[in-house]
């Protein structure tokens, strides 16, 4: 991690805020990161990631998702949830990047791990080579599916994005 970046991360003390776990990231040099909304390639984030390793298109190996999109801010983001007992659950699709340390920590800042979203391990598959992988990817919280189960959603409306692929839901189904 670079000088810079430490202290800009004491500076704005979010280094602990947001990394509760840092002497796990820290613990290895590179992490493998699954995406599947606005860190994706030519999305709206996707400019944290242009440095590090893209290693493939991939899905989650296990249908245990179901994904809503947030527009109660200014521009959209998705949040997948786990439910294995949803009716609609699926796997995710999205993009895997092999990270460095610097930027596990500026994602876990940007997600607002610990806060909107929670940075967990789930295996993923990518698609060309059928190779699995662990990766970590940022969920909401379970308080949240619950929520939305019920159809009381205080963070998201009620926009469940159908096919669990976030630029296939903003070509076509809205």
């Amino acid at each position: 991690m670079s000088k810079a970046f430490k202290d800009f991360a004491k500076q704005a003390h979010w280094e602990h805020q947001y990394t509760q776990d840092g002497p796990l990231i820290n613990s290895v040099e590179d992490h493998y990161v699954f995406v599947y909304g606005t860190l994706k390639t030519s999305f709206s984030r996707s400019s944290v990631l242009t440095a590090q390793e893209f290693i493939g298109f991939a899905e989650t190996e296990f249908p245990h998702f179901v994904m809503y999109n947030n527009t109660k801010v200014k521009s959209s983001y998705p949040v997948a949830l786990i439910r294995p007992k949803h009716e609609a659950k699926a796997k995710l699709r999205g993009e895997l990047f092999k990270v460095d340390t610097e930027i596990m920590y500026y994602l876990d800042m940007i997600e607002s791990n610990g806060e909107l979203y929670k940075r967990t391990k789930q295996f993923v598959i990518l698609n060309r080579s059928g190779e699995k992988c662990l990766a970590w990817i940022y969920l909401g919280y379970d308080e949240l599916a619950d929520l939305c189960d019920k159809g009381e959603l205080p963070l998201l409306p009620k926009t469940r994005i159908v096919n669990q692929d976030y630029y296939q839901y903003l070509v076509t189904d809205q």
